[in-house]
């Protein structure tokens, strides 16, 4: 699947591509819209699909510094 010029056959190129992911159009210019509804979208998954268990062990999953920004998101 093509996501800007850039094709994921894997998990890690996936998560690689959204790491370093600009906008669609122009690498030049970072679309915070863009990053905030993909977000969004695993917002959606997340609160669809995963268990409360699961929810509950979020910290395993994410770096100290992922699991602080998220906490900073959910201030704002």
């Amino acid at each position: 699947m093509p996501i800007n010029n850039k094709t994921f056959q894997s998990f890690e190129d996936l998560e690689s591509i959204l790491k370093h992911w600009t906008s669609m159009y122009d690498n030049n210019v970072y679309d915070f819209c863009g990053m905030t509804s993909l977000l969004g979208a695993c917002l959606d998954n997340l609160k669809e699909h995963a268990l409360e268990a699961e929810i509950e062990e979020i910290k395993e999953y994410l770096t100290r510094e992922q699991y602080d920004f998220l906490k900073q998101l959910a201030r704002h």
